[in-house]
């Protein structure tokens, strides 16, 4: 019986934590192939990082734009999946070298011009993966959600959306879950804005909503509730994840599929992680 090729996945971000992360559940998949390249930021000092083992050579953008090592030294680069785990600054500047350079893309980057890169694929000769949340169980939540607010718009108008996040300290930006479940509460009739989330970075208050003192630096406590005061009437509901793990292996699923777009002569198309599970 003939094997499976292997799908090739180089990573955008080492050493951050969720590229790190990603390339560890990497090496456990017998489905994918982790190159011994990877992107990270002109400010890292390494040259390369040992991971499980595995010494993965890093490529700063100065280097990676010159093309010093992308066209040189990556085997079968134009047949490797990016997937992207940098900064919200970071992400437009990499989606315009993978464009011009016809690498298909996963984009886990919270951030960044997305209507832009929407645009720059559509004219582009590759296909890509944009999402900013590829925890598996909670991208099908919020898809019923907006599959609600299709079918039953307005049935939850006069209600307040109250929502609360909880994120490790260094998370600049909102929920982008929250954001887009906002959206749809919008369209369900609910009154709903940004301004209407909290959000928590303090380590005490974390704690005290029951956050385990190791994830503190990985986590994503979310808590939504529409309230109808005059009605006399709350729903709330919620979705807690400690560690990293779950953005890590949906985002395996999501290299995967991309690759059979690549493999079929896909461009030119976004998908998200709606359009991954479907595929599960």
């Amino acid at each position: 019986m003939a094997s499976i090729a292997r799908t090739k996945v180089m990573v955008s971000g080492l050493p951050g934590k969720m590229a790190t992360a990603f390339a560890r559940a990497a090496q456990k998949d017998e489905r994918v192939w982790l190159v011994n390249h990877a992107f990270t930021g002109e400010e890292v000092k390494d040259d390369y990082i040992e991971i499980n083992g595995q010494r993965i050579t890093l490529i700063r953008p100065s280097e990676r734009d010159r093309g010093k090592y992308i066209f040189s030294m990556v085997p079968g680069y134009r047949e490797t999946i990016i997937i992207d785990f940098t900064e919200p600054a970071s992400i437009n500047g990499n989606v315009d070298f993978y464009v011009r350079n016809g690498l298909y893309f996963v984009a886990g980057t919270t951030g960044g011009d997305t209507e832009k890169m929407r645009k720059d694929i559509a004219e582009s000769d590759i296909s890509a993966v944009i999402a900013p949340n590829m925890a598996i169980p909670i991208v099908a939540i919020t898809d019923a959600i907006e599959q609600m607010a299709e079918r039953f718009p307005g049935s939850c108008r006069g209600s307040k959306f109250i929502g609360t996040e909880s994120h490790q300290w260094w998370k600049k930006d909102p929920s982008g879950t929250m954001k887009k479940l906002i959206q749809s509460f919008n369209k369900l009739g609910a009154e709903a804005s940004l301004f209407d989330i909290r959000s928590i970075r303090n380590k005490e208050e974390q704690l005290s909503m029951g956050v385990p003192e190791e994830f503190l630096d990985a986590h994503a406590y979310h808590d939504y509730r529409l309230v109808f005061e005059d009605a006399g009437v709350e729903l709330r509901f919620g979705h807690d994840v400690n560690g990293r793990e779950a953005y890590a292996l949906g985002a395996i699923e999501a290299v995967v599929y991309l690759d059979r777009k690549r493999i079929s002569g896909d461009v030119g198309k976004v998908y998200g992680m709606t359009d991954v599970i479907k595929n599960l």
